[in-house]
This record gives structure tokens, C-alpha cells and sequence, in this order.
């Protein structure tokens, strides 16, 4: 069994160096990414690029926990995989970092955690302290798809030893034991894996390894395939709140493209949400045929109109009527019409309308 060194870095190691992060032998990094439900590390960039500079390939993330409840757990999840997706691939372990002797979530709240985690198609891991064990129940432990255990034989002291098993913190499915909060004399914590691929993103329980799809054309309304937090800049990284699956939003101006492809649109309240077509569908047809199919058929009385702008009304046709469609294009106030082959238009809203 091959054994790895791994270290786990937050702001207060923002100013470590790249030799400095290779000197500590580290395989791979754990790395804080959110805490609470308005928390972003705001190191995380560099934190990455310098371990990626010292040679690290392997990269889990994780959450600190400050709710309790099962509706306070769900939003702190959301929050974290909302982040966790501009930064790690599928199948990653996303770590659940519970360490508050104040504050422990209720069994129910922490499995609830597990699961936007696993809807997701990530890995989830559990994290806390030797002298935590008693506050949780068995099946915290055992329901993880692995346990991150701390505990230092030598508490502070600087050490580049690697850990005496005789004080290993004995919990079933622990994979990764962190022994040191001062590895090297360089004030970073390090852990120890207790089995191999650990950090195989390949290994994940529920594997989507679907390639994200974006939405990259201006959109009028959408509504959320799933729970989607909304954020104060298009960069979504100022978070705001969590908002459930089936709300309806509108939007405004164009869409936002970073320089890694990640799109986001901003809604009517100026707030901004992904364009992932995994969290939000377009409610108006956007293309002029749908899996091979040209043909429209009207769900309800509909007006077919010369203009984009619906002002000059052709007639009015009744529900079932079939239209070929040969284009989409957008009126003046941004919403998509679908064209027909006689030249006219007519709603692409998918509430009205639908292929066949």
C-alpha cells in the first residue's frame, strides 16, 4: 500500500511559497474552498496555482460547517458545490469539515450534506477531531465514503516525521489521518492516507462525468432544474442566497463568459446565477428544430404575427395546429420567436408550444 503525504491549506497559508509547499513532500492538497453560506476562500486561485507549480496533482476540497440543522446543512451544501464547481471535477471528495464542539448537526442535518454532495456526482468525506467521535452517530462515520480523522501525537511541535501508528485515532472508514498542525515548521497541517486512490476523482459513488454544457445565447426567463444559489457579481463569487428547484427567473442583458468558459446571466433583481444547463433550463426554444424535429404544435390558442415585436397580427390558430419552423430570432426586447416557412412568427415559449 503506497502511502501519501497531504496537506490542507486555507487564507492562513496564503503566503506560503511554491518551495515551501514542495519542500513538505505533499502528493496531493486538501483545500478550503467555502465556509458557512457566505464564505469564499479568497485565496483559492493562488493557493492552487502555487501547488500545482510545486508539483501537486491531486486535489480533494472542503467545507466548514457552522449549521445544524437539516434545512441550515442543505444551503451550506448548495453553497459548497456551487463553488466546488468552478474548481474541482467529478467524482473529487468534497470534505464535510465538522469540528465545532458548540455546534454539531444533527445526524439527519449531516446526511442531508451527503446528499447535494452525491447529487451532484462528487465523493463525500467526513472530517473532525479524535476527541469529537462521541458527539456523532456511528453512521456519520460509516455513510461517508471516507473519514478524514485529526489528531496530533505531538500537538504544535514542528515535526517532518511520519505519525506512529500506535496513536492512529481509531474510527471505522477513516482513509486519512491528519497528525500534524505544524508539518515542517511550516504551520500547515499534514495527513497521512490509510488507502490507496484516495484522491482518484475516478471513484466517485454516483459518476455523472457528464461534460458541463453551458448556456451561451441571450435568454429572457429560465427556470431552475435544481437548487442554484445566486450571486451578487457575475464572477459568482459574492454569494446571496440558495433558491429551490422549479423558480422562475427573469433575465436581463447578455450572458457573462470567463476566460475558462463558465457563463453566467443576470436576473431582472440584478443578481447573477449559473448558465450550467445542469442547474437552469431555458424557458423559450432557442433552436429551430429539436432532435431532428422541425415541426411546432400549439398547446394553446396562439396568434401567428408578421413582426418580431408580435404587433401585426396574421390570425389566431387554435391548439394542435402544426407549424414547420425554419429559424429563431429575437424581437427588439430580447425574446425569441420562432419563424415559420411562411415567413411569420410565433411564440417559442415552451409553455405554449412543443415539438412533435
Amino acid at each position: 500500500m503506497s502511502k501519501e503525504f497531504v496537506i490542507d491549506l486555507a487564507s492562513y497559508q496564503c503566503s506560503m511559497s511554491v518551495a515551501q509547499i514542495k519542500a513538505t513532500g505533499a502528493t496531493a492538497a486538501i483545500i478550503k474552498l467555502t465556509e458557512s453560506t457566505n464564505y469564499i476562500n479568497e485565496y483559492l486561485d493562488s493557493l492552487i496555482n502555487k501547488c500545482k507549480q510545486a508539483g501537486i496533482k491531486n486535489f480533494a476540497w472542503y467545507h466548514f460547517q457552522r449549521a445544524t440543522t437539516v434545512n441550515g446543512m442543505n444551503a451550506e451544501a448548495n453553497f459548497f458545490v456551487n463553488v466546488a464547481n468552478k474548481y474541482a471535477n467529478k467524482g473529487d471528495l468534497l470534505f464535510l469539515d465538522a469540528e465545532l464542539k458548540g455546534a454539531v448537526p444533527s445526524t439527519q442535518a449531516i446526511k442531508e450534506f451527503y446528499k447535494v454532495v452525491r447529487d451532484n456526482g462528487y465523493r463525500v468525506g467526513f472530517y473532525t477531531y479524535k476527541f469529537m467521535y462521541p458527539y456523532f452517530d456511528k453512521s456519520v462515520f460509516t455513510d461517508a465514503d471516507t473519514v478524514w480523522a485529526a489528531a496530533y501525537p505531538l500537538g504544535n511541535t514542528p515535526t517532518s516525521v511520519a505519525p506512529n501508528m500506535n496513536y492512529f485515532p481509531s474510527q471505522e472508514n477513516v482513509g486519512l489521518w491528519q497528525f500534524s498542525d505544524n508539518w515542517c515548521g511550516l504551520n500547515v497541517d499534514c495527513s497521512y492516507t490509510l488507502v490507496d486512490g484516495l484522491f482518484n476523482s475516478s471513484n466517485t459513488v454516483q459518476p455523472t462525468n457528464k461534460k458541463r454544457e453551458w448556456y451561451t445565447t441571450k435568454l429572457k426567463q429560465i427556470t431552475l432544474k435544481q437548487d442554484t444559489g445566486l450571486y451578487k457579481d457575475k464572477e459568482l463569487n459574492e454569494y446571496v442566497d440558495t433558491f429551490k428547484k422549479g423558480e422562475v427567473f427573469n433575465i436581463q442583458g447578455e450572458p457573462h463568459k470567463d476566460n475558462d468558459g463558465h457563463v453566467s446571466y443576470q436576473t431582472e433583481s440584478s443578481l447573477w446565477l449559473t448558465g450550467d444547463k445542469a442547474y437552469i433550463d431555458s424557458n423559450y426554444y432557442l433552436l429551430a428544430s429539436y432532435g431532428g424535429k422541425t415541426h411546432l404544435e400549439l398547446q394553446s390558442k396562439q396568434g401567428l404575427y408578421k413582426d418580431l415585436a408580435f404587433k401585426e397580427l396574421v390570425r389566431e390558430y387554435d391548439k394542435g395546429t402544426v407549424f414547420n419552423i425554419v429559424g429563431v430570432e429575437y424581437s427588439k426586447s430580447g425574446y425569441p420567436r420562432l419563424k415559420t416557412e411562411s415567413g411569420y412568427y410565433i411564440t417559442a415559449n415552451k409553455k405554449y408550444v412543443k415539438w412533435v
